[in-house]
C-alpha cells in the first residue's frame, strides 16, 4: 500500500502543534528546571541561557529569586541549578533547609563549586572538602553507573582540549599572549586595546575537591573527588569542581563575560549543564531524548570560506575550488567581501581628507564609508585609485614594514589651469605629475607623466624621491625641491613647459642624512626660506636660510611666497616680496624621536601666524608639533572623529605616512593629502574602481547555478561605532543587489574577524539589524586567539545572542580548529553530536599546486570525518536554516500507556516560516537509561540510524518509538539525508522527493542490495552502506530495496 506522510505545510496550517504518528496520547512527561539566584544579580543568566536553550526534549526552565522560592511547590522541578548569588544571601538557611527536603523527595540538585559552602557536607556526600592545590593536569574517571557517563564524558573532553589553551598550563600567558605587536599595531589599553589574557587560571585558584563519604566520584584528581553525584532519599545531588562550569572565562550567551567570550567553555558550560538535565530525565522515566544539530538526527558539517581577493576573482577561484571539493563530494560555503583587496601587497598610495572645520581649526572624519583598511578618500584616475609602485616584498596587515616605500605627495597648480595638480615621488625615483581635472571632489586626476628635465630625461633625483613643489625664483611657476635615499636635497627649476633645469644640490649626502624628505617655509620670520627634513632614524632637523647676495651656485628664490595653491603657506605670516640668494646652515634636530622615517610638513594648524610641523612616520601616524617661542612643542596627533582599528582616533591609511595641504575643492580651507604605502588596496565590487566586474558575474552565475548562495562577508574592526556597523551593512547589501545577490534571512561571518571590542554585542545587534539571520565566524571581544587556530574554539555550539532572560534572532556559531594542526580535537566533537564548519581562505591556494595539495588533504580529512561519523555534509546556510529548526522547535517525550512506547510531540518555530522546507529536517537521539538496561529502541521510521544502543530518528514524518528487550532484524530503511526530503513508499520501492539544492547526499542501508533507478546519483556501496550523492536542483530519487 502507498504511503504519503503529512506536508508539514499543511500541520503548520492546521495546527501549531503537532503529535506526529500518536496512537495513544499520554501527557508529556514534564522535566521542570529551576535556576535560584539572588535578586539583583546576573550572573544566573549562564546557566538559565544554557538549559533555556537545551537541546533535551520536555525542558521548561524558570529563573526563581530566593526571596521568591519559598512560596514554591518545588515537586513540581525535576531539576533545581543553584547560582552562586545565593550566598548573599544571608538568611539562606530556610532555603538550603527547603532544597535539603526537595531531594530526598526525589528532586535532582546541582552544586557548583562557588556554592558548596551553603550546604552541609552530608547532602553533598563529603567526609570534607579540600582546596585543590595545582593544576589538575591529571584527571582520573572511575567506571561509573550507565545515568552518569554524560556528564563524566563531558567533563574528560573538556580536560583535554582545556590542557591546551594557550593561557593555562602553568598559569601564565604563552609567547603568542606575551608577543609584542609591530609598532604600527600597538594599542594600548587606555585606547581599548586588548592586551595579553591575564593569568586567569592560576590567579582564580583550581577550586575544591571532596573527599567523599557517600558520594559516587566521577572525576578524581590529587586524592580527592572533583565531581560526584550523592542519592539522599530518592533525589540526587551533582557537586561540580570549578573546572566545570568554567567561569574563568565568559561563557554566558550574551557574550558579556570577561576576560573573553571563550567558545570552548561556553560549549563545555551548556554540555555539562545539559547533561545533568539529561541525567535528571533518565533517573525519572528511564531515558532522554535529545535534539541533534543537523538534518534528521544527524550532525552538520560545512566548509566556510571567505572570498576576499580582487585577483582570485579574475582567475576564477570559486569556480576552481568547487571543482575541487567535488571530488570528495562536498559543497563549498562562500561569503562575499564588499571590497576586494591583495593579502601582504603594499602599494604606494595616496589619500585625501576634505577639511570640515576651518583653516585654524581643521576637522577630518576620519574612515569614511570605503576606507577599509585606509581612512580619508581615494583620488581617481580614470576611474581607479591612484596608486605608485608596490613594495616590493609581502606584508601581512599586522606586521611591521621596515622599508622606506611611500608615495611622496606634493599639490599645487603645476600647469596653471587653476585646478590642483599632484606631483608624487616614489620609491624608483622618479617624479610623477597627475594634473587635475576640475577643483572638484571626488578629487579626479589624469594619467600619471614623469617629469622631465628640459633634456628630455626623467627626473631622477635617486631612490625614495621625496618632492616638494614650490616656486623658487619667484617667476610665478612651480619649482621641485627633491630628497632622495642618500640624504641629499636637490633643486630643480621649471623652464617652462613642465620641464625642469638640470639639480643644484642643497643639502648634501655628508650631512648625514638617510632618506631625506624636505619642506621649506620661513620658520623664523627672516624674510628668508628654511627647510626641514626628516630621515629615516625619525629625526626632524632646521637647516635655516643664509642670506647672500653672490654665493657661485646658490639658489635664487622669494622669501615666504609659495606656488599658487601649495598649502604651506596657509595662515602663513605675509612676507616681503625680496629675492635673495640663500644658503643653509648646518642642520639642527627641533623634533624629537617621532618613529622611522619622518616626513615633516610646515603648516600654520592653529591660526597663530606660526609655522607649525606635522610629522608623518613608519607607524603611518601624523605627528603635531606646535611652534612656540621656546621651540617645538609636542601637540598630539592629527585625529578624525571616527576610530581607527587601533582604538584611537588618529589618522591612519598604512606606512610611511607623508602629510601634504591644498584646497582641493575650493572652499578656502586647507584639506590633508597623505602618501604612504597601503595595504591591499581594498576595492568595492560595486565601485567603477573594481577592475573583475565582469568576472565577478561570471562567478556568482557559476554558485547560483550550482546551487550555493552567498553570504556576506563583513570588514568591520574592533572600534567602529554602532552608526559605521549599519552604514557598512547598508553598503554590502546595495553591493550585493548590484550582482542580485540575495538578502532575505542571509547569514554573514566577520573580515579578519572583528566585531567591536568595547561592547562585545554591538556588531551582532547591528548585523540583526541590517536583516542578517546568523553569524558563523567572528573573533569574541578582547580574544587574544584567532577562530579556527587553537582549542580554545575546539568546541561550538550554536545559540541564540541572549539579552537579559530574552533571546534575540541573531543565532550564533563559529568555526572548529583547523583539522590540519589540531586533528585530535575531532574524536570529541563527534562524541557529543557537535556540528563542525570548517574554515579555509582559498583564494590563492586553488590557484597555486602546493595550495591545492594542501586544499585536498583538508577534503580528505573532512570526507573521512564525515564518512567515520555519519554527518551530514551541506552549505552553511542550509546549516544554519538547520540549526534554526533544531533550536526553535520544542519537542515533548509523550509515554503511551503501555510505559515502553513513546511519541514525540513537535511544535515548530512560529517565527521562521522563511526556512520553507527546512522546517521539515527536525532529527532527535534516544539514550536509555538504567531503568532499561540491556534493551533496545525499535522504530517503524523512514529515516534512523543506530550508534551503539542509542537511535538518531528524524521525527517528522515519523515519531513513535518503542523500548524492546530484543530488537528484530534490521529491515532496509534510510539512515542520513542532507537535505529536507518527502518519502514515499510502496512495499520495497522508495521514493523521495528531494527538495534542497547543490549537494544532495542519502544514505541507505540495504542488506540485501539497492537498485538505484533514477538517473545522475553517484553511487559508493560499503558492505550493506550505500551512499547516493548528487549535484543540482531539487528532485526526485526513485530506489528499490532487493
Amino acid at each position: 500500500m502507498k504511503r504519503k506522510f503529512l506536508i508539514l505545510t499543511l500541520i503548520l496550517t492546521l495546527v501549531g502543534s503537532v503529535t506526529v504518528y500518536s496512537t495513544v496520547h499520554s501527557e508529556v512527561a514534564q522535566l521542570q528546571a529551576m535556576v535560584l539566584y539572588e535578586q539583583g544579580t546576573t550572573g544566573y543568566l549562564d546557566a538559565y541561557q544554557d538549559l533555556k536553550q537545551s537541546l533535551v526534549a520536555n525542558l521548561q526552565t524558570e529563573s526563581v529569586t530566593m526571596q521568591e522560592v519559598a512560596r514554591k511547590d518545588l515537586s513540581h522541578y525535576r531539576v533545581i541549578y543553584v547560582d552562586p548569588s545565593i550566598l548573599q544571601d544571608s538568611k539562606r538557611g530556610a532555603v538550603v533547609n527547603q532544597l535539603t527536603e526537595y531531594v530526598r523527595a526525589g528532586g535532582c540538585l546541582f552544586i557548583e563549586d562557588g556554592v558548596r559552602e551553603a550546604f552541609p557536607a552530608e547532602l553533598l556526600g563529603a567526609r570534607e572538602f579540600r582546596e585543590v592545590q595545582s593544576l589538575p593536569l591529571e584527571l582520573e574517571f572511575p567506571v561509573v553507573r550507565q545515568n552518569l557517563r554524560g556528564m563524566q564524558a563531558v567533563v574528560q573532553d573538556f580536560h583535554e582540549q582545556w590542557k591546551g589553551f594557550r593561557d593555562v598550563v602553568q598559569g601564565k600567558p604563552t609567547a603568542q599572549q606575551s608577543k609584542v605587536e609591530s609598532d604600527a599595531f600597538r594599542t594600548s589599553s587606555a585606547n581599548g586595546g586588548a592586551g595579553s589574557t591575564s593569568k586567569a587560571v592560576a590567579a582564580a585558584g583550581y577550586g575544591f575537591g571532596m573527599v567523599p563519604s557517600t558520594a559516587e566520584p566521577l572525576v578524581n584528581s590529587q586524592g580527592l573527588a572533583l565531581f560526584t553525584v550523592n542519592r539522599v532519599g530518592a533525589g540526587s545531588v551533582f557537586f561540580a569542581n570549578a573546572l566545570l562550569p568554567n567561569h574563568r572565562y565568559g561563557a554566558g550567551f550574551d557574550l558579556q563575560g570577561k576576560p573573553y567570550f571563550n567558545f570552548t567553555v561556553a560549549t563545555a558550560n551548556f554540555l555539562l549543564r545539559n547533561e545533568f538535565a539529561a541525567y535528571a530525565a533518565k533517573e525519572q522515566d528511564g531515558l532522554v531524548v535529545k535534539k541533534v544539530l543537523g538534518t534528521y538526527g544527524r550532525p552538520a558539517v560545512a566548509f566556510q570560506n571567505h572570498f576576499e581577493v580582487a585577483s582570485a576573482v579574475r582567475d576564477g577561484a570559486m569556480e576552481k575550488y568547487l571543482e575541487l571539493v567535488k571530488k570528495y563530494e562536498e559543497i563549498p560555503s562562500y561569503s562575499l567581501a564588499r571590497s576586494l583587496y591583495e593579502w601582504a601587497h603594499w602599494t604606494e598610495s595616496v589619500i585625501y581628507h576634505l577639511n570640515t572645520g576651518t583653516g585654524s581649526a581643521p576637522k577630518y572624519i576620519g574612515e569614511e564609508a570605503d576606507s577599509q583598511y585606509a581612512s580619508g578618500r581615494h583620488p581617481l584616475v580614470e576611474s581607479k585609485y591612484l596608486t605608485l609602485n608596490p613594495l616590493p616584498e609581502q606584508r601581512y596587515l599586522a606586521e611591521a614594514v621596515d622599508l622606506p616605500n611611500r608615495a611622496y605627495p606634493s599639490v599645487a597648480d603645476v600647469n596653471g589651469d587653476q585646478v590642483p595638480d599632484l606631483v608624487a615621488g616614489s620609491a624608483d625615483g622618479a617624479v610623477y605629475v597627475f594634473q587635475g581635472r576640475s577643483a572638484q571632489v571626488p578629487w579626479q586626476l589624469m594619467k600619471s607623466v614623469k617629469l622631465q628635465t628640459t633634456a628630455g630625461r626623467d627626473i631622477s633625483a635617486g631612490r625614495d624621491a621625496a618632492p616638494v613643489l614650490c616656486d623658487l625664483n619667484k617667476d610665478g611657476q612651480v619649482d621641485l625641491i627633491v630628497g632622495n635615499a642618500e640624504g641629499e636635497v636637490v633643486a630643480y627649476l621649471n623652464a617652462g613647459n613642465m620641464k625642469f633645469s638640470s639639480p643644484r644640490v642643497l643639502i648634501p649626502q655628508s650631512a648625514g642624512l638617510r632618506e631625506a624628505a624636505p619642506d621649506i617655509g620661513d620658520v623664523d620670520h627672516d624674510g628668508a626660506a628654511d627647510l626641514v627634513v626628516g630621515d629615516a632614524e625619525g629625526r626632524v632637523l632646521l637647516f635655516k636660510a643664509i642670506a647672500d647676495t653672490g654665493s657661485e651656485g646658490a639658489i635664487s628664490r622669494p622669501t615666504g611666497a609659495s606656488a599658487k595653491g601649495q598649502a604651506n603657506a596657509v595662515g602663513a605670516a605675509s612676507q616681503p616680496d625680496a629675492r635673495v640668494w640663500v644658503r643653509f646652515s648646518k642642520g639642527i634636530p627641533i623634533a624629537g624621536d617621532v618613529g622611522k622615517f619622518a616626513a615633516p610638513r610646515l603648516v600654520d594648524f592653529d591660526g597663530d601666524g606660526q609655522l607649525d610641523l606635522v610629522v608623518g612616520n613608519d607607524y603611518g601616524y601624523l605627528q603635531k608639533f606646535r611652534h612656540t617661542s621656546t621651540g617645538w612643542v609636542d601637540a598630539g596627533y592629527v585625529e578624525g572623529e571616527t576610530y581607527n582599528p587601533f582604538g584611537n582616533k588618529r589618522l591612519w591609511s598604512g606606512h610611511n605616512a607623508v602629510p601634504c595641504y591644498a584646497d582641493l575643492n575650493g572652499d578656502g580651507k586647507p584639506d590633508l593629502i597623505v602618501g604612504q604605502v597601503e595595504h591591499g588596496m581594498a576595492t568595492p565590487i560595486d565601485s567603477p574602481a573594481f577592475p573583475y566586474r565582469n568576472e565577478l558575474k561570471r562567478s556568482l552565475t557559476a554558485m547560483q547555478e550550482a546551487g550555493i548562495e552567498i553570504q556576506p562577508h563583513l570588514f568591520f574592526h574592533n572600534f567602529k561605532s554602532a552608526e559605521q556597523e549599519r552604514t557598512e551593512i547598508d553598503l554590502h547589501r546595495r553591493a550585493f543587489a548590484m550582482y542580485s545577490l540575495p538578502w532575505d534571512h542571509v547569514g554573514a561571518n566577520q573580515h579578519t574577524w572583528r566585531i567591536n571590542q568595547l561592547d562585545p554585542a554591538q556588531t551582532l545587534f547591528s548585523q540583526q539589524a541590517g536583516g542578517i539571520a546568523w553569524n558563523s565566524g567572528f573573533k569574541p571581544a578582547n580574544h587574544p586567539v584567532t577562530p579556527s587556530e587553537g582549542r580554545e574554539y575546539a568546541w561550538s555550539v550554536p545559540f541564540f545572542l541572549a539579552q537579559g532572560e530574552q533571546t534575540q534572532p541573531m543565532l550564533l556559531f563559529n568555526p572548529a580548529p583547523n583539522p590540519t594542526a589540531h586533528a585530535a580535537v575531532y574524536p570529541s566533537i563527534a562524541r557529543h553530536d557537535l556540528p563542525v564548519s570548517v574554515f579555509q581562505h582559498v583564494e590563492y591556494p586553488v590557484l597555486q599546486e602546493a595550495g591545492r595539495k594542501e586544499l585536498e588533504q583538508t577534503a580528505q580529512f573532512v570526507d573521512k570525518f564525515r564518512t567515520d561519523n555519519d554527518y551530514n555534509f551541506m552549505t552553511e546556510e542550509q546549516m544554519f536554516r538547520t540549526f534554526r529548526t533544531v533550536l526553535g522547535s520544542r519537542v515533548e517525550l509523550v509515554p503511551a500507556s503501555s510505559g515502553t512506547q513513546f511519541n514525540l510531540r513537535v511544535t515548530p518555530p512560529a517565527d521562521a516560516k522563511w526556512l520553507g522546507d527546512y522546517l521539515k529536517v527536525l532529527g532527535v537521539k534516544v539514550e536509555l537509561g538504567e531503568k532499561f538496561a540491556g534493551q533496545q529502541v525499535q522504530t517503524d521510521a523512514d529515516l534512523y540510524m543506530r550508534k551503539g544502543n542509542d537511535l538518531y530518528m528524524g521525527v517528522w514524518q515519523k515519531a513513535t518509538f518503542t523500548i524492546v528487550p530484543t530488537a528484530a532484524a534490521e529491515t532496509p530503511h534510510l539512515t542520513r539525508a542532507n537535505v529536507p526530503i518527502e518519502v514515499q513508499t510502496e512495499g520495497n520501492r522508495i521514493t523521495l522527493d528531494v527538495l534542497g539544492k547543490a549537494l544532495q547526499q542519502m544514505k541507505f542501508y540495504a542488506p540485501n542490495g539497492l537498485q538505484v533507478d533514477s538517473a545522475g546519483w553517484a553511487v559508493k556501496q560499503a558492505g550493506e552502506q550505500y551512499v547516493l550523492t548528487r549535484y543540482g536542483d531539487v528532485t526526485q530519487l526513485r530506489v528499490q530495496y532487493k
